[in-house]
């Protein structure tokens, strides 16, 4: 049901992009959830869905993909280099 991604990229200093998941429901729901990590928030999610209303168990579905990417380990900032 979910997909994505598993690797942080550090894309400057004290910030970090992580895991994209898309969850698909019925009717054309969808819903695209990333994570991102900035030193002054520490791990954030977002999640955008469009306009489309979301069936009660794609939000279920939704809501236990938040869980597994807020549990994921944080990354390692000392990755970035200036390119």
């Amino acid at each position: 049901m979910a997909a994505g991604s598993q690797e942080w990229q550090v894309t400057a200093p004290g910030f970090a992009v992580g895991p994209e998941r898309v969850v698909e429901g019925t009717g054309g729901a969808r819903a695209a959830l990333s994570v991102f990590w900035t030193d002054e928030d520490g791990l954030c999610v977002n999640v955008d869905a469009g306009d489309v209303l979301w069936p009660a168990p794609m939000a279920e579905a939704v809501a236990l993909e938040l869980v597994r990417l807020a549990a994921l380990p944080v990354p390692v900032l000392s990755d970035y280099s200036a390119s």
